[in-house]
Formats: structure tokens, sequence, C-alpha cells
């Protein structure tokens, strides 16, 4: 103990003599955590500091004691260890009141420690509330006795609420004219704390909560609080109203703050009411509410009917929701006189409301009473119940109503009428009845629905009364009979010229009907649809595909109507039609696992099977469409060509969503044997002709069907197994190279991208083979190709480098750098600088998070960290004006791609003379780039861009009449604009020569051009004022 006593004394000589460090201080800690020396040995070591009559010594002392518990463990300290320290620490608040914030800090480590006895607790809190004068602290000193004391009362809380009535009259002493909001954040979370912990109020209810209110409502800038402050105004509103919501002994003071705050003329101010008091009603009952009822009502029925904010009246509506159904839970008592039960308040509402829709005149107030009934009938199953019966005869009347002059903006009575029934009918769904509120009436509903549906020619009225039914379908209280005359109303509606959101709501109730009904469907409504089916009627069939017994019969059906069309162009839109409905199906929501199965048996394989036979049916160019009779091969504006994409779409659809089983496999194993072994037999194809799809002088109608494999093999879940994969990419990689048909070769490009980035093991033959063939290509007379089959090679490279940049693949730089090379092409380097947007551009067809492809978390940040170095050598290095143009449009989109933050840490510098040198470009898209990328450049970044501020503003101002494009005008006046945040004594002496210069863009002939000069020149005129 001596020798551990030496070493003590020897530590406090060198700490306090300036020689100590952070490091010395955490080993002291560690020991004393390690038993090897005690707390209380360190405290004797500094006591002939913490006795010096030098309080600078005493205030040093303190500090390096403090600084050593706070790197202890919680549970490091025993309970005689923290008394002592407790007592002596609390006698230090009795010295020199420059000691106290260094105490304090002890003291808050010492609150949070395991051991720490119940006793000490309360001798901390008492010390505190009698020798520190709170108020006279400065804000950090306030927040740790704020923070000691919720942490005390958090793990003492029995031994706190024995101190009783004291410890609550100090506690509001201390908290009282509190103004820092990061100090009455946790003031506000340590009351209602208290609260919740069921400490008693005692006589004080009323002081703790005016206290507290006088805070409300909260009105707290962030931006007067300075940059760092991280605290906002919406903290502090939830934060004080959770003490206000609280308890309800604060009711009798709380309402009628509230009450007068939502006469307020401030919006937020009432706002802030209304929301304060809809959280009251958590823990208010009817002790608290009774008295009030009125006064609320009648206020909530003047904020909804005379407000014109939008959101006064949705929180008010909310707020009536909340209190009829607070008012549900309320024992009836019936031995009391007063009438303040749920069924005299809605007497109320409905004395209000019902003249109004009885009213014969259709204005705001016979609207908002609408929304009123609505608000009320939807907080309980009573409500719902006595407004449905009070109010729902009234409203049949009306829809009977006939009134002229009606408009959009002022709908007419029966239109009001309708509306609200439609409202009512729905909320009815939210509850479960004994017997149902709207059965009564249901006849007469179903039959005003049904008359506006098959006899209005008012589309909005229609659409009402689609939404009607659809709420009838939902409550499930129609009768077969009235099922079958909705399905028959619903397909004659299906088979008119509808417009489109009149279509879109009949086809979500149909759906919605065959989804609960799928018997009234297929007896009733698929018969009637089938036997007149045609191209614009398809979408029809798709939208009743919404359960598997309706799905079954739709697929049949479809599918036959494709097999009995072969492709030409007078087949083309029925085909279209059917592939359209058939991905619409593919692409639903509700499909499970069962129907996918399903879907991949009997869609995707006679898909395929069909697609095949009809390519090779049209084997020779005079046999297939116009377009290629005319040219007398086989044009790019093929018939079949938008087929077979679409084909591959559904397809795809499927595929995505199937899960690794046998009928994964089976699709898998069929479709690798058609194309690596040419086994038509695989799908039962019969046929004199050849299948050579890998052949790149086939006919490329078959080459073209590759795109079933970036549909199939690369759209599935990376766990199937591809059996023969390496054969499959070899013959790939082969097409990519020697095939000259573009889709083909652009189509196996894909298929090989998907797999590389997939099956990343076994594709590790492949990539060998293709850096090999890349790098002799490049050494051995590149410049001397034909345009076209450069192409070929740019789009291989352009997506195996997308397929390795997305899953940060270690060969990613190899085959960038020939992305790179391209773009000195003279024939396809403007192509390759637009392969950068394809190399980040999410692809809907392969390699995206739908089609399982590896995508890593931040790979465009790293592909950009590795291209940017390469980009700014060649940049340097380039002397063509088409070369450094095409670098910097690879720039552009490289950068588009990427949060801007990327850029502006680590490369501006770097970047703006390539951005500068980029604005000479009169290419409208990269302009547009580097203007988006400049402007947060310079909100972000004025102190980089200060030396080029003279040069910037010319360009911008040169751009902001590019007449070629008026994106770019916009763009480049908003760079203008944001100059402006720059440092007053820098952009000063350009104010006049950019005020003058926007005024002539105030009068370009675009309005948003014209919007973005306003803005800027009001923002250049403040400049030094």
């Amino acid at each position: 103990t001596f020798r551990y006593s030496i070493k003590m004394e020897e530590f406090v000589k060198e700490c306090l003599n300036g020689d100590g460090d952070n490091k010395k201080i955490i080993n002291c800690a560690t020991r004393i955590e390690n038993q090897e020396c005690k707390i209380l040995t360190l405290v004797q070591a500094l006591g002939p500091h913490l006795t010096s009559a030098d309080t600078q010594s005493r205030i040093e002392a303190c500090k390096l004691l403090s600084n050593v518990i706070q790197k202890l463990p919680k549970d490091c300290l025993n309970q005689q260890e923290l008394a002592s320290l407790v007592e002596f620490l609390c006698n230090r608040l009795k010295d020199h009141y420059t000691l106290q914030p260094v105490v304090l800090d002890s003291l808050l480590s010492i609150s949070s420690a395991t051991n720490l006895a119940g006793e000490n607790a309360t001798f901390i809190i008492s010390s505190i509330f009698k020798e520190v004068h709170v108020q006279s602290c400065m804000q950090n000193e306030r927040l740790k006795v704020f923070q000691i004391l919720g942490t005390l009362l958090d793990a003492h809380s029995t031994t706190v609420s024995a101190i009783g009535r004291d410890f609550l009259y100090q506690y509001i002493q201390v908290i009282d004219s509190e103004q820092d909001p990061r100090n009455l954040l946790v003031i506000f979370q340590l009351t209602k704390n208290l609260i919740d912990n069921g400490f008693p109020l005692y006589d004080l209810t009323e002081e703790l909560f005016e206290v507290s209110s006088c805070y409300f409502p909260i009105d707290f800038n962030p931006a007067t609080a300075g940059k760092k402050s991280t605290i906002t105004n919406s903290d502090l509103v939830i934060a004080l109203r959770g003490v206000l919501a609280s308890t309800p002994d604060f009711a009798p003071y709380c309402i009628p703050l509230l009450m007068e705050k939502l006469d307020s003329d401030v919006e937020s101010a009432k706002i802030d009411s209304i929301e304060t008091l809809t959280a009251c009603l958590i823990c208010y009952g009817k002790n608290e509410l009774e008295t009030y009822l009125s006064t609320i009502w009648t206020s909530l029925k003047r904020e909804i009917n005379q407000s014109t904010s939008e959101d006064i009246e949705k929180h008010s509506l909310s707020l009536l929701t909340s209190l009829v159904t607070n008012l549900s839970n309320w024992p009836v008592d019936q031995k009391s006189d007063k009438t303040t039960d749920l069924s005299s308040f809605i007497n109320d509402i409905l004395e209000d409301c019902v003249p109004k829709i009885k009213s014969p005149v259709n204005d705001r107030s016979t609207w908002m009473a609408g929304h009123i009934i609505h608000a009320s009938a939807k907080a309980s199953k009573q409500a719902c119940s006595q407004i449905v019966s009070a109010v729902l005869p009234l409203l049949l009347r009306n829809t009977s109503v006939k009134e002229t002059g009606a408009t959009l903006a002022a709908p007419s009575l029966e239109q009001s009428a309708l509306d609200n029934l439609v409202k009512l009918a729905s909320v009815c769904g939210l509850f479960v009845f004994d017997t149902h509120p709207l059965e009564k009436y249901k006849a007469e509903i179903f039959k005003v629905f049904m008359k506006i549906l098959t006899e209005s020619e008012n589309d909005q009225m229609r659409c009402i009364a689609v939404a009607g039914f659809a709420a009838l379908l939902k409550l499930g209280i129609l009768t077969n009979d009235e099922l079958v005359e909705l399905a028959l109303a619903l397909y004659k509606l299906m088979t008119s010229d509808l417009n489109s959101h009149l279509r879109g709501e009949v086809f979500s109730v149909s759906g919605f009907l065959s989804a609960e009904n799928p018997g009234v469907v297929k007896a009733h409504l698929l018969p009637c649809m089938v036997n007149d089916i045609n191209e614009s009627r398809l979408d029809s069939l798709a939208a009743l595909c919404t359960h598997f017994d309706v799905m079954k019969i739709v697929l049949n059906v479809i599918m036959d109507k494709i097999k009995g069309s072969k492709i030409n162009e007078s087949t083309g839109p029925i085909l279209h039609a059917c592939l359209n409905s058939l991905e619409s199906i593919a692409s639903s929501r509700w499909l499970g696992n069962v129907e996918i199965e399903h879907m991949a048996l009997n869609l995707v394989l006679p898909l395929l099977k069909y697609c095949i036979e009809a390519t090779l049916e049209l084997s020779v160019p005079q046999h297939c469409c116009a377009n290629c009779n005319r040219d007398e091969n086989f044009s790019l504006e093929c018939a079949s060509l938008p087929i077979l994409k679409s084909a591959a779409s559904v397809i795809r659809h499927v595929a995505q969503k199937l899960k690794p089983n046998k009928s994964t496999e089976l699709v898998v194993k069929l479709v690798t044997s058609l194309y690596v072994h040419d086994d038509l037999g695989a799908f039962d194809i019969k046929t004199n002709q050849e299948f050579t799809p890998f052949n790149p002088c086939a006919s490329p109608l078959q080459t073209r069907t590759l795109c079933f494999l970036p549909a199939t093999v690369c759209a599935m879940h990376g766990a199937v197994q591809v059996p023969e994969l390496v054969e499959l990419e070899s013959k790939l990689l082969n097409i990519c190279l020697n095939c000259r048909d573009q889709p083909s070769y652009v189509f196996a490009a894909k298929a090989l991208a998907g797999m590389i980035n997939k099956f990343q093991k076994q594709s590790v033959p492949i990539l060998d083979k293709l850096k090999t063939h890349l790098a002799t290509i490049f050494h051995t007379g590149w410049d001397t190709w034909p345009s076209d089959d450069k192409m070929m090679v740019l789009t291989l490279v352009i997506w195996v480098s997308k397929a390795l940049v997305i899953s940060n693949h270690p060969e990613t730089l190899v085959f960038v750098k020939h992305l790179l090379f391209m773009l000195g092409d003279s024939g396809v380097g403007a192509v390759a600088a637009a392969g950068f947007d394809i190399v980040l551009r999410e692809s809907k067809e392969v390699l995206c998070t739908s089609s399982h492809a590896v995508i890593k978390l931040m790979h465009k940040q790293r592909f950009f960290l590795l291209v940017m170095p390469e980009i700014l050598s060649m940049f340097k290095s380039s002397v063509d004006g088409k070369h450094k143009a095409n670098i910097l449009t690879a720039l552009s989109h490289l950068i588009g791609h990427l949060p801007k933050q990327v850029v502006l840490m680590q490369h501006f510098n770097d970047l703006l003379p390539l951005l500068v040198q980029a604005l000479h470009t009169e290419d409208p898209a990269l302009l547009k780039s580097v203007l988006f990328t400049l402007c947060c450049f310079i909100q972000d970044s004025s102190e980089a861009i200060l030396p080029h501020l003279e040069s910037l503003l010319k360009h911008f101002q040169r751009l902001s009449k590019f007449q070629n494009n008026m994106a770019v005008r916009a763009k480049a006046i908003e760079c203008i604009g944001v100059v402006t945040l720059l440092p007053t004594i820098d952009i000063l002496p350009y104010k006049k020569e950019v005020v003058s210069h926007l005024m002539a863009a105030l009068d370009d002939r675009k309005r948003d051009v014209r919007t973005e000069a306003s803005k800027a020149r009001s923002e250049w005129y403040l400049v030094g004022t």
C-alpha cells in the first residue's frame, strides 16, 4: 500500500505540474479498476492540493480527480468508496463557486455508478439544491445539474420519492426561468419521467404545470442558436407536449390554456394546441373532460368551419375523432342528471350537422358537415352505429336531388351526398357489428350506386359509385344476386370507352371482386369477356387476376390467343396487348410461390416455345415482315423484335420471383439445353429447321432469341445452379465478338455480364479469356477496325465493366481502362463516354436488385475514386479537342450519379478546372450536369470557388442566354443566384454588372427562366445591404 501511495503521489505531482496526459490518467484508472490501488489513495495524495489556500490549485486537484473518476467503469467502485467520494465531493460544493463545475462533472459520473446507495443519491440531491445556485451557473453547469437529477431519478426513483414534497419544491425552483433549448429538452424529459415514475405532486401540481407550460407554444428558431445547434423546434414541441400530456392532474390548468392558445391568430400555435390536446386525451378521462366538453366542441366546430388552413382543418378533425373515441370509453352513470355521455355528444354533433346536410344549398358548410360526420363516425363502433342510423336516410334522399350548375369546384348536392354515403360505408368496415347498421339500407344503397353506375354520364359521379361498391364489397354484406348484378355492370363498363381514371377505378373494384368472390367472376364475368376478347380489352382480363383460380383461366385464354397469332405487322397490336397483359399479371404483388411456380411451367415455357417456333418459321427475310422484305435482310425495325423483347419482359418478371426449387431447376435445365445443345426437343418443337442461336452467321431472328437468357438465367436467384455455365459463357462471348446483328450482340453482352456478376467464381476462366482477347484487339490494328466492329467490342466492354463495378470486382480497373481508351476513338468515343452513364445507372433488364445481381454498397463512390486519377491524367495528356470533349462527357455522367459530398471532399481542386473547361461545350446534357455540380460546389466550398469567381460568372452569364435549351438557361441563372452565398466583400464588385445582366433574363420567353431570374436578381439586390 505504501508503494502504491508513493506512485500515486508521483502521478499527482506529474499531472499537476503539467506533465500528465490522457494516457497516464487512463493508466491510473486501470490500476484502480484492477484493484492495484484505491480511489481513496488518489484522494489522499491530492490532500495537500485540495486544502491549498490557492483556489486554482484546488480546482486543478478536483479536475484531476474528476478525470480519473470519469475513466472508471460504472461498477468499479464499491458502496463504501462511493459513499466517501460523495461526502467529499458534496463538501467541495461548499468551497469557492469556481470549483462547482469540476465537482459537478465528478458527481455526474458517480450518479450513474452501479453500487451507489440510495442514501448517497439523496445526499447528492440535497447538497446540490442547498449549495448550488443553479440559475446563476453557466449553461453547461446547469445542464450537468439536470443530468445528475435525471440519472438519480431513473436509478433511485423509490429513494428520491422518499424525499417527498421538498424534492419537488426544490426541483421547481431549480428549473424555473431556464431558457437554453439544450437544457429545456433535458428538463422536459426529466419532468415527464418524474411524473411517469409515479412521483406524487402534492399541492404543487399547479406550480409544476406553470413552470413547464410557460414555454407553450414553443417558438424556437435553430438558426438563431448557431450553426452547431442540433436541436430543432420539433424536438422541443414534442418534449413539452409529453410533459403537458403526462398526467390527468394537469387537466384543470392545461385545457383552459390550450383553449386560449386555440384562439390565437398564429397558425403554428393553433396546430400545436390541437395536437397537444389530442395527446392529452390519451390520459384524460371523464372526470377531467366532462366540464370542458362543450367548450372544446365549440372551438373545434369554429376551427373546422371557419379556418382557411387545410392543416388546421385536418388536425381539428383528428382531434374530434380522438375526443369521440375517448367519450366512447366513458362509464355510463345512470343516476347522474348530466347528459355528457357519448350519445348526447353525438346528438350535439348531429344537431349542428344535419340541418346543413338537409339544406338545399350546397356550400362549404355542407361539405364540412360531411367531414365532421365522417371524423366522428370512425372514432368507435357505437358512434358509427348512431351516426349511420341518423344520417344515412338523409344522404339517400339527397342522392335523388338534381341540381344544375354544379362544377368541380362546387359539386352538386347529389354528388356531395353520394360522397358522404361512400365515406360512411367505408367507415363501417373499420368495425365488427353484431347487427350491421347498413344492413337495413343496403338494398337502397345498392340501387343508388347501380343507377349512377349504369345511367349517369358524369364520370366523377360514376367514380364515386365505383368506390361505393368497393366499400360494400369490403363489408361482405352483398348477396350472390347482387354480386352477379355488379359483375355484369362492371363488364359493361370495362367494354365501354372510359377515361383513364374511371377505368382504373373499375379495374380496381373488379380485381377486389375477383379476389373475394372468384366463383362469381368465373361463372358470370369471365365468360362474357372471353367471348368478346380483343386487344383493347385484354387489360380488363389482367385486372381480374387477383385470385389463383381466375388467374389460371386468364393465362390459358391469353396464351391461346398468342398461339393462334403469327408474328407480322397485322398481328403486332394484338400480340403486344396480350404480352402487356401478361406482364401486368406477372408483376402483381399478390403472387405467392404457388402462383409463380404455376406461371413458370404454364407461361414461361409455352411462351418461350412460341417465340422459338416463330423465329424458325420466319427464317427467310421475305417471309418475315414488310421491313425485312424491303431491305432483303432482317431489319432493326423487324416486327418480331419488339415482340421478342416484350415476351422477355414477361418471362423476366416471373423468373425474378422464382425461388430455388424443382420447378426453377427444370426451367433452367430446359433453357440451357435449348441454347447450349440447340436441343429443340427440350421444348417439344418439331421442325426441319436448325436452331443455332450461337452461330454468328445464323439468321438474326435466331440470334435475337438470346434476349431470353438475361430474362431467365440472369434474372433468377443466385442460389440457382446453371448447368454448363462455362460453355454457355463461351458461346455468348463468341456472339459478342463476331455477330454483326446489333440487337443480338447487345442481348449477348447483357447475358454474359449478368452471369459474370452473379457467378463470379465460375466466371474466372471467361474473364481471363476476355482480358487476353481484348489486349490482343487493342494492340493489333484497332485503328483499322470498322466502326461497326468497334461498336461490338465497346458494347461488350461497357456491360462487363458494369457487372464488375457494381460488385467491386478486383478486375474492374482492367476493363474500365479499355473503356477509357475508347474515349479517344473518333468513331465510338462519344458512345464510350455515354457508356459511363450505363455503367452507373440501374438497368431494369439485367444487373439490378430485382434480378438478384451482386450489388455492393458504395460501389459508385469506389468507382469514382478508382477512375478519377485515370481521367485527370488522360485529360492533361490529350491534345485532341474531340477526345477532351468525350472525357468531359464521361466525367459529367460519373459525377451525375454520385453524392456531391464525395466529390467535394476529396477532388474539388482537381475537378474544378475540368468543369470550367466543360462550360465551353454546346452539348445541353453535359452543360446541365456541369452546372448542377458547380451549383453544389458554390454552396459547399465557397473558399475554393473564390479564385475562379470572375471566370465562372462570365460563363454563367453567357449560358443564361443559351438558346438551344431552356433548362441550361435556368440552371445558369440559378448558379448566378447561388453566388450570393459567398462572402459579401468578394462578390460586391460584381453586383452592378450582374443585376444589369439579369434584367434581360426577366423577359425570357420561358416562365421557369423568368422565375429563376427574378429570384436571383432579388438576391443580388440584397448584397451589401
